[in-house]
This record gives C-alpha cells, structure tokens and sequence, in this order.
C-alpha cells in the first residue's frame, strides 16, 4: 500500500515541479472506504484527506463533462463546485508519520535509479 501512494506522491511531486498549487486531496473508489489506505495516503503526501458522498466517481465526471457540453457548466471546475459534496470526514497527517514517510520516499525516489539496469534486464534489453 505504501509503494503504491509512494508511486502517486511521485506524481504529486511532478506537479510542484511545474508549479501546480495543490490545495485538496480527495480518495475515491474501494481503497477509499478503507480508514488506514487514507490515512497512508495524508502521511505520505502530508495533506488532509476528503472524500466525497458519491460513490460513483466515473459517472459523475462523465456528468458534468456533459453537462459542460451542453453549456450547463461553463467548464469542468464550475461543475465540480456545484455538483462534487464532501463528506465532513477528513484525515490528517500524523507528524511522527509524516518524517518516517519523508525519508523512506527519499530511498524510494533512489530506487529507480538504482535498478534501471535490472529493469531493462527484465524486459529482455541488455546492455
């Protein structure tokens, strides 16, 4: 569970790299109901973490990209505001949690690098 919320942290980072404010982080689908898949996931990413009341995540995107299609919503963020409820629920960070996960992402991020050789292996490349 860790290596995969490490794996999206990563892709958060990306964001900051490209200077993409991160202001809310909301979990959705199956892993979303568990309370210690979130809680992994406010740690790593050291963000409170919603959720929201639907549970039908795809459809209501599918609904109000139509609905931005039709001219209902002027676009995608307008429908999200007027249509997207959260649940009051919210996750916080555990500071101890927070600085164990800082530092095993810092070995993590060294990983890829380090096994880049194996992984081309793996896909029958050799050098």
């Amino acid at each position: 569970m860790e290596g995969v919320v490490f794996a999206l942290r990563d892709c958060l980072e990306v964001f900051k790299e490209l200077d993409v404010k991160i202001e809310q982080v909301i979990a959705s689908g199956g892993g979303a109901k568990s309370r210690v898949w979130r809680q992994i996931q406010a740690d790593i990413f050291n963000k409170e973490i919603s959720m929201t009341q639907s549970t039908e995540q795809a459809a209501m995107g599918a609904t109000i990209l139509a609905g931005v299609g039709a001219g209902i919503y002027k676009d995608a963020e307008d429908g999200c505001k007027k249509v997207v409820k959260l649940k009051e629920e919210k996750i916080t960070p555990i500071p101890e949690n927070v600085d164990i996960y800082n530092k095993q992402f810092e070995i993590y991020k060294s990983l890829y690098q380090d096994l880049k050789k194996d992984f081309k292996r793996l896909g029958g490349k050799m050098e």
